[in-house]
Formats: C-alpha cells, sequence, structure tokens
C-alpha cells in the first residue's frame, strides 16, 4: 500500500488507502505553531520549602500538545553543603514512551559557578525549560528571587506563537526593483542634458505663478485695511497692492508715492474682492499641469 503521507494531508480513507498516524498529525501541526507554551500559561513558583508548583497551561513540543488541567507539584533533591547548583523545571516529550511530563532536570556542580544541565533534544526525546532554580548550597528552602522564568527564552522554551506570519517578501521586493530598474534604464536618457533644465525650467515656472497669486490673496485679505483718501496717497503702494478708496477697492497699478494724486486708469482701476478672489482661484486650479507634465511637452 502506498504511503497515504504522499497524496497530502488529510483525506478519508478508501478500504485503508489513506492512513495517518499520530506523526503525521504533528508534522502538520508544527508547521503552524513553534515550539514551547502558551503565554501565561506553566509559571514555576515557590512552594514552601524545597517545593516548586507549576501552574496550569497548555505545551506544543514540535506539534505534540498536552493540557496540564491541575497544578504540577515538584520537590528537589536536598542542597549540597559545598556547592551551589542550578536545577531546571523541564517539560519532557519522551518519543519512545509517548508522553509529555513535568520533571526536574538537576545541575552540575561546578565550585561557586554552577551551571544548568543541557536540555536533551534528539529523536527520542525533546526538552523544554520552562525555568531555572538556582539552589544554593545548605539551602532549605526556596524564594522567588531563587527563581529565573525561562519561558519566554526561545533558546530554552519559547511562546507558542503562529508561524504564518513570518512570510518572506524578499522574492515580491525584488520583483519591483527590477520593475522600477527597468523603467528607469528607459527614462534616464530623456531627463538628461537640456531635457533635464527645460522640465526644472517649467517647473519653476509654474511655482512662480503659483506663488504669485498666493501672494495676491494674501494681499487682497490683507491689504483691504489700507484706507485712503480719494485726492492722494497718504502712504506709498506698490503696483498690485490693493487699497481702500472712498470704501470701494482699487488695484494700484502703478507704484504709488506718498502724496501722489489717485488717477483712475493711470496708477489704480476698480476692482471687486469677490471678483479678484474667484480669478486668482481659477488661476490656481489651472496650474495642475504641475503635477501631470508628460516628457513629450518637454
Amino acid at each position: 500500500m502506498a504511503d497515504a503521507k504522499n497524496n497530502g494531508y488529510f483525506w478519508n480513507s478508501d478500504n485503508a488507502d489513506r492512513v495517518y498516524d499520530a506523526d503525521s498529525f504533528s508534522n502538520w501541526l508544527k508547521k503552524f505553531f513553534t515550539t514551547g507554551v502558551f503565554s501565561g500559561d506553566l509559571m514555576v513558583s515557590p512552594a514552601g520549602g524545597m517545593s516548586l508548583s507549576v501552574s496550569p497551561g497548555y505545551c506544543n513540543i514540535e506539534g505534540k500538545v498536552r493540557i496540564f488541567e491541575g497544578t504540577s507539584n515538584l520537590t528537589l533533591d536536598p542542597a549540597s553543603a559545598n556547592y551551589p547548583r542550578i536545577d531546571s523545571v523541564v517539560i519532557t516529550c519522551d518519543y519512545t514512551k509517548r508522553s509529555i511530563d513535568i520533571g526536574v532536570l538537576k545541575g552540575r556542580y561546578s565550585g561557586s559557578n554552577p551551571v544548568p544541565a543541557d536540555l536533551t533534544r534528539n529523536m527520542s526525546m525533546y526538552q523544554i525549560a520552562l525555568a531555572q532554580v538556582k539552589v544554593g548550597s545548605g539551602a532549605t528552602t526556596i524564594t522567588e528571587a531563587d527563581i529565573t522564568d525561562t519561558r519566554a527564552d526561545s533558546t530554552l522554551c519559547g511562546l507558542v506563537t503562529g508561524t504564518v506570519h513570518e512570510i518572506n517578501i524578499d522574492g515580491v521586493t525584488k520583483q519591483y526593483a527590477q520593475i522600477f530598474s527597468d523603467w528607469f534604464q528607459t527614462i534616464k536618457d530623456k531627463l538628461s542634458g537640456d531635457t533635464a533644465g527645460n522640465l526644472q525650467k517649467q517647473i519653476d515656472e509654474l511655482t512662480g505663478k503659483i506663488n504669485a497669486d498666493i501672494n495676491a490673496i494674501d494681499q487682497i485679505i490683507k491689504n483691504t485695511a489700507q484706507i485712503e483718501t480719494a485726492g492722494s496717497a497718504t502712504n506709498a503702494h506698490s503696483a498690485g497692492e490693493y487699497v481702500m478708496i472712498s470704501n470701494a477697492l482699487y488695484k494700484v497699478t502703478a507704484s504709488v508715492a506718498k502724496g501722489d494724486t489717485w488717477t483712475i486708469g493711470t496708477n489704480v482701476t476698480a476692482a471687486s474682492v469677490g471678483n479678484e478672489i474667484a480669478s486668482l482661484k481659477s488661476n490656481l486650479a489651472n496650474h495642475s499641469e504641475l503635477h501631470v507634465l508628460p516628457l513629450s511637452d518637454i
């Protein structure tokens, strides 16, 4: 009979031609979730004397899972009279025994600088460490300060997370980078020499027109407060400014010195606030070519 897994996961069996085992499901599951414990689960705490307690929780080890529904109680070996050690509270997935259990991995003595024992991770067994516990020489009680939580350390345990979001988009970004590069190669020569200068000249001209119109609107708004008498100017004015003479708006068409006589058609012309603003607003709208300048027009 052909291996059912060669046909993908999972199909209903027809005369036992699609038979899967527990490893089939584990191999499928471990692609979606990382090995470790769920956030907040299986916390190690002191429980008096040399005892520890491990809160309930859920672990996933290479696709094999177990839910510890109640508190787990552990007791450490007595402390050495002369040397400290570091024990590890571990969850062991034993592939031979087909079991997942919580236990203590006793640390190695190494003078005054103890180190935890190495975790076993091979074809027969996979261990994760929930915490490391310092057992001082002659200690009779474990405190919170003796416990180092290692659940978030991905090298020792790790928190279970989904892996689907870890999508490699290097290929996509490289594709767009190549598209841009190809486009740039076709366009770069068109932006060299006189062509590029002409493009900049047109942009500068349009920018100047827009700025002039904006300044004119500002002048209409601000300079209508400049009140002048009907006879002669009490202040000097430049062409383009707006003044109020006898409650009417006028636009200065030629420079006026202080004391000059106001003459309609010579140095001023009648204007309407509404018409002036509407005209300038229309000019601004017509400058949209700044944003869509076609290369064929350069």
